[in-house]
């Protein structure tokens, strides 16, 4: 994050939420610093703006277009069994306990919710990152699922996930069977991948391989949780599976 510039309010940077006085202004700012190794410079005016400029370099935008290629057969037949689990485990009620906590469906038990929403995630997947995106997000959500199955509060609620995570298990054997998705290398990954991670990915191999800054790092956005993680794993299997040093992940 060295030649990174950032322009913005002071208390949007701070955060709207946090209740800062103005005595601990310049406090929380060093903090912030800090936390993104970087230098905050408050401007007042025009001039003091044009001054901050020369504490970072000027950034330039650019947009990259990608097609949505439809899912393959296997891929297919992958989300229709996902959407019967949820059809399946949505109209079931656990009774009252004051462990569920309504999230977003009010008519669907917190639990019942949670599980819902981890098999909503994978068909995200297949859609946004493609096959091996959706294969890694497979390896987390059954291992999310063991968790849950062994801190359910019910018979009935364990049952319901370990159709979960026989389910869960049978996608990964038809990836594995059908696309060789678990062999491990570069070509694996690009084959697998949707038109944005593969362009995301050339992004990332040009950009670091012509920059002269030998510490060069940056930071992806994504608009899901699940979506970092699977792209964390697939940025870190691609940069341990090809010779570029330049792709790492942290």
């Amino acid at each position: 994050m060295k030649n990174c510039r950032i322009i913005g309010l002071s208390g949007v940077l701070i955060g709207v939420s946090n209740k800062t006085t103005v005595e601990r202004v310049g406090e929380e700012l060093r903090q912030l610093e800090a936390t993104l190794c970087s230098t905050i410079v408050t401007v007042n005016n025009l001039n003091d703006r044009k001054n901050s400029e020369m504490y970072g370099t000027k950034p330039v935008e650019s947009l990259e277009k990608f097609i949505k290629i439809p899912n393959n057969s296997c891929m297919l037949r992958i989300k229709e069994g996902l959407q019967k689990l949820v059809d399946q485990i949505s109209p079931i009620e656990l009774g009252v306990n004051t462990q569920y906590i309504p999230k977003r469906r009010r008519d669907v038990p917190g639990y019942i919710k949670d599980l819902i929403s981890l098999y909503e995630d994978i068909q995200y997947q297949i859609d946004e990152m493609g096959e091996y995106g959706a294969y890694l997000t497979l390896l987390s959500v059954l291992i999310q699922l063991e968790l849950m199955k062994k801190t359910g509060s019910s018979e009935k609620y364990r049952d319901i996930v370990k159709t979960g995570i026989t389910q869960i298990e049978h996608f990964i054997h038809q990836m594995k069977l059908e696309l060789g998705i678990d062999i491990k290398s570069t070509e694996t990954i690009l084959q697998n991948s949707s038109q944005k991670v593969q362009k995301l990915i050339c992004y990332l191999q040009e950009t670091f391989n012509s920059s002269e800054e030998k510490d060069l790092q940056c930071l992806i956005f994504t608009d899901r949780r699940s979506t970092a993680k699977a792209l964390y794993h697939v940025i870190k299997y691609f940069g341990d599976y090809t010779t570029n040093e330049n792709i790492r992940k942290f």
